[in-house]
């Protein structure tokens, strides 16, 4: 069944098939985030040692929902913010090339 939002169009003058497709949308102060692209930049693995303590706190940022699924997601996210925060206050350079 198709819903009265789409106004004029329908399922088949958008080409989309009988089945119905799922989109996630996640809503948040009444704007609406769609899933973001793929990092189109090459990645490099990165191995960190820490303490426990370390990691727990990684685990609580967690609960958020802002830091993403593991610490080491956790992790990534807080060096980022960090080194934007520093390049926004030009306590460092982007590297050469960037």
């Amino acid at each position: 069944m198709v819903s009265d939002w789409m106004g004029p169009y329908r399922r088949h003058d958008l080409g989309v098939a009988e089945r119905p497709l799922t989109v996630v949308l996640l809503c948040l102060n009444n704007v609406f985030l769609m899933p973001r692209k793929p990092n189109d930049l090459k990645t490099e693995e990165l191995r960190l040692s820490t303490t426990p303590q370390v990691v727990g706190y990684l685990k609580r940022l967690l609960r958020t929902g802002l830091y993403g699924k593991n610490p080491a997601d956790a992790a990534e996210r807080l060096l980022t913010r960090t080194l934007e925060q520093l390049l926004d206050r030009g306590r460092i350079k982007p590297p050469k090339g960037a």
